[in-house]
């Protein structure tokens, strides 16, 4: 009989089925897969599957004044989506197949996917058995768990990003890839706009050639081109999201707001200190493998320094704009914004992890000298 064997990543992925197939079948902690804003990705997909149409007011539960500032207006008044319609879309095939259950499996999918991307590319920079190590890691000891119970566009957008990356780091100023990356990361900036500003890091790694730059940014405008359209039609201008038409119910009456306004210097101090240490919300506490990763940083610098800046200023880059978001510690375990910062430290994980283990079997290899075997002790041996 033949024997079945696996892959390093083969075998990462088979655990990370069975964990997260166990949490997808307990449910963990007793709340509902969609909670949060993942109940409006799930009726804005549904609404989009019965109605043809983005307007809410025939999915919304209860009374509309319930979903004050879970919603947007349009420009003629219409409740539709306040989040990006990305995942909804996205996702319609299985919605369509088998509802809410449909949207946890393609939560659950993007979620491996998105894991096996990350080992598939750490594999390029380390032996497979430690890149599977280290996305099974990041997989277990982080947040990442808490949202595999959900309808997350935080993954989503975090799937495409490193498809981002992995296109641009193939060491190749090839045309499609490059317009790939581009694709692909102006669709994780239409699923999530704050990840707009890793485009300065992600820029570093771009061939120096100006045309590789143009079919980037041909690339990038596809996804950018569709957003401008959706904001034109529903909003009335392309540069009006439905993040500026937040619906509030107040006093009686429908009013309109901004999400710009939850932007402000003031937070920064205790959002910079609270994303690390934060007992429900912190990196420290909630994603233990994260922090300790970026050590690896170094070492990335030195086998190539290019990939090892980029890295490093999209993890700063993203860690200080969310300390400045007044609403950083909603999520219901963790900081899901930062959901990039726990997947983009895989890659210095696994080198820091190659590291340690080639200091420990040298310093079990040289390990301390005989007694005996020591120079004073031959020379009396000698004399004897």
């Amino acid at each position: 009989m033949r024997r079945v064997s696996f892959s390093p990543a083969g075998t990462a992925l088979l655990a990370l089925v069975i964990i997260y197939g166990a949490i997808v079948a307990t449910g963990y902690d007793g709340e509902p897969a969609l909670r949060g804003d993942a109940w409006y990705y799930y009726l804005t997909g549904i609404s989009l599957l019965q109605d043809h149409d983005f307007d809410l007011a025939n999915q919304l539960p209860g009374q509309l004044e319930k979903h004050t500032g879970e919603i947007a207006l349009d420009r003629n008044g219409h409740f539709v989506p306040k989040h990006n319609i990305v995942l909804a879309i996205l996702s319609l095939p299985l919605v369509a197949l088998w509802g809410k259950e449909g949207a946890v499996i393609f939560n659950l999918l993007q979620l491996l996917l998105c894991l096996h991307a990350l080992n598939l590319w750490i594999a390029c920079y380390s032996a497979p058995n430690t890149a599977a190590v280290a996305t099974f890691l990041v997989g277990v000891a982080s947040f990442a768990p808490h949202y595999v119970y959900n309808f997350s566009q935080d993954i989503l957008a975090t799937t495409f990003m490193l498809g981002a990356f992995i296109c641009l780091d193939r060491r190749s100023d090839r045309r499609f890839e490059v317009l790939l990356a581009g694709v692909s990361f102006g669709i994780a900036c239409v699923a999530k706009f704050p990840y707009l500003v890793v485009l300065p890091a992600l820029m570093f790694l771009l061939p120096a050639k100006p045309s590789r730059w143009v079919y980037f940014g041909l690339g990038f405008a596809g996804p950018a081109a569709l957003l401008l359209g959706y904001n034109t039609a529903m909003f009335g201008h392309p540069l009006v999201t439905s993040y500026d038409r937040i619906a509030i119910f107040e006093a009686g009456a429908w009013h309109v707001t901004t999400h710009r306004n939850d932007f402000s210097l003031e937070i920064f101090p205790r959002g910079l200190l609270g994303q690390l240490i934060d007992r429900k919300h912190g990196l420290l506490w909630t994603s233990p493998i994260t922090v300790p990763s970026l050590v690896g940083l170094v070492y990335l610098l030195r086998r190539r320094w290019r990939l090892g800046v980029t890295l490093g200023a999209a993890i700063l880059l993203l860690y200080g704009f969310f300390a400045a978001y007044r609403f950083w510690d909603t999520s219901h375990y963790g900081n899901r914004f930062l959901f990039p910062v726990i997947i983009l430290s895989g890659l210095p994980l696994a080198l820091l992890l190659e590291q340690t283990v080639q200091w420990w079997r040298g310093r079990t290899i040289k390990g301390p000298a005989p007694a005996d075997s020591s120079p004073a002790a031959t020379s009396n041996l000698s004399s004897q």
